[in-house]
């Protein structure tokens, strides 16, 4: 396989606050391709109406760690597509707690349809409880991890001119675990700990950016209130909201608090597995 061989690769992401699709951006950069195609699986709309991409060289799958896991979501569109042998890249980006078992989750599912998972990688991105009063892996991915995710990318386009008949078995082990909590706690656990985005409506200027930025449709046009069931608790429609009338408040803060705050001591690197 000569470097011309790969020149397209399809970039495939969940990224309510962007940063898994800067990182998967930056991982396609360090490979130099010709061309790529970018499917966002974020808005409700893009999922409604998905259809699996035309083959690309190469699939870039990037997905935030919620729970430790996946979005439950992107499943089964995740299911609907066609490896025919490809190669894939997984990608995971948490917010400096864990990403548990998110990278076996997608290399698992994309081995099932016909992809060959030829490398993975977990990098942080800036926690989505975080706010000022709590900062947790604010600003990442910086500067560095961009270099690095650039460098992966560069590493992968390598590993697959070098090896042009890559066996499925050659393929890398993807780690990760479920932390005890993790296996304890009821599944969307998150709103044991956080609650639903407050609206202030002496800031809010009615402009609707959280209900756009909002991945599951849970917040009402009208009234701008958000349906509880729904909610992630990403916090897009905090980030989107340009007047800051949306905060982040959390429960149980004699928990809460220390735990994050313990984890914001010691900021993660991205690991990359090849």
């Amino acid at each position: 396989m000569n470097p011309t061989q790969i020149q397209s690769a399809t970039l495939m992401y969940f990224s309510p606050t962007h940063t898994t699709r800067k990182v998967l951006r930056a991982v396609a950069a360090g490979m130099n391709l010709d061309q790529t195609t970018e499917v966002n699986l974020t808005s409700p709309t893009s999922r409604s109406n998905f259809l699996p991409p035309p083959p690309s060289d190469l699939l870039l799958l990037g997905m935030p760690v919620y729970e430790e896991r996946i979005p439950s979501m992107v499943l089964p569109l995740l299911n609907r597509l066609e490896g025919h042998n490809r190669p894939a890249v997984v990608v995971a980006v948490y917010g400096n707690v864990g990403f548990g078992i998110a990278l076996q989750e997608m290399a698992a599912v994309l081995t099932a349809r016909g992809f060959r998972v030829v490398a993975g990688a977990a990098f942080i991105g800036e926690h989505s409880f975080s706010h000022d009063q709590l900062p947790l892996a604010a600003g990442r991915p910086d500067k560095q991890d961009l270099q690095t995710a650039r460098s992966f990318g560069a590493r992968v386009a390598v590993k697959l001119n070098r090896s042009p008949e890559l066996l499925p078995d050659d393929s890398p082990v993807m780690p990760g675990k479920l932390p005890w909590m993790t296996r304890i706690l009821p599944p969307n656990s998150s709103t044991l700990f956080a609650r639903l985005p407050e609206l202030d409506p002496e800031v809010c200027t009615q402009c609707n950016a959280c209900v756009r930025a909002c991945p599951t449709g849970a917040i009402d046009p009208e009234s701008l209130q958000i349906d509880e069931s729904a909610c992630l608790r990403c916090f897009a429609c905090v980030r989107a909201c340009y007047p800051g009338a949306r905060t982040i408040t959390l429960r149980k803060k004699w928990i809460s608090y220390p735990f994050l705050k313990a984890q914001g001591k010691r900021p993660h690197r991205p690991l990359l597995i090849l």
